[in-house]
């Protein structure tokens, strides 16, 4: 998973940059500690698209797959594996 492409616009350059270098420290934080607001969430959702090269069905998004950056990863494999 690409943290830059995905917090692009959503997090400050060297917030990523910190995350990106120690993605096991920062896997369960919850992206509202990191200051990830809703309107922050729906560009992770839009970056997420880009990154996927599809559209995410807003009508199934469940929240509780973009809370934490491991919860991310999570539904990047499970898209990446027809489950999603």
């Amino acid at each position: 998973m690409k943290i830059e492409s995905i917090f692009q616009g959503v997090l400050t350059d060297d917030e990523i940059f910190k995350i990106s270098s120690d993605v096991k420290s920062y896997g369960d934080v919850k992206l509202s500690q990191l200051g990830v607001d809703s309107i922050g969430l729906m560009s992770v959702v839009f970056n997420l698209e880009d990154h996927l090269q599809t559209e995410i069905d807003f009508e199934e998004l469940r929240i509780e797959d973009f809370e934490t950056i491991n919860k991310i990863g999570l539904f990047i494999d499970g898209y990446d594996k027809g489950e999603k």
